[in-house]
């Protein structure tokens, strides 16, 4: 009986992720945080969705811009700020563009203690119209609402 041994010398270059300060300089701070890449205005690149609890809850749409990620009012004029939430991308309407799911606490305090005290968790659909996103009461009104979960749609 034979054994071959054979040694292979890969050469791979290996790859790490690297905290960009170019990337994140724009992102505001949060905690109790979520976010969610994909690429709503259809560039081809991915741009975020970030929710959490800063001085406010807050949820928020950066623009990857091919350098780094712009805060941009117009798409995320008509979310709600939550803490503690989940997002997800998805499109929902077949209509070819992503849409966004978002869960979470739209009140109380920055702490688990006082988050959601009056049952003030949500979750909401928010339908994709090109340049903005707007909630749509319809596709979310059999949801259950939630916080401190996760969110996942299918693309």
């Amino acid at each position: 009986m034979f054994f071959i041994a054979l040694l292979l010398n890969i050469n791979a270059t290996q790859t790490y992720l690297n905290e960009s300060d170019q990337w994140q300089s724009n992102l505001t701070t949060v905690q109790f945080a979520s976010l969610a890449f994909g690429d709503i205005d259809n560039d081809g690149d991915l741009d975020l969705a970030l929710s959490g609890s800063g001085s406010n809850n807050v949820a928020k749409i950066y623009i990857n811009n091919g350098s780094t990620l712009t805060e941009n009012t117009t798409w995320q004029d008509n979310l709600t700020g939550v803490n503690y939430g989940s997002l997800a991308f998805g499109d929902i309407d077949n209509d070819g563009d992503l849409d966004l799911a978002l869960s979470g606490c739209s009140n109380g305090g920055n702490g688990l203690s006082t988050a959601c005290n009056d049952g003030g968790y949500r979750t909401f659909i928010y339908l994709n119209n090109g340049t903005s996103l707007v909630e749509n009461s319809q596709w979310g009104s059999n949801l259950t609402k939630s916080w401190k979960g996760l969110l996942h749609l299918e693309i």
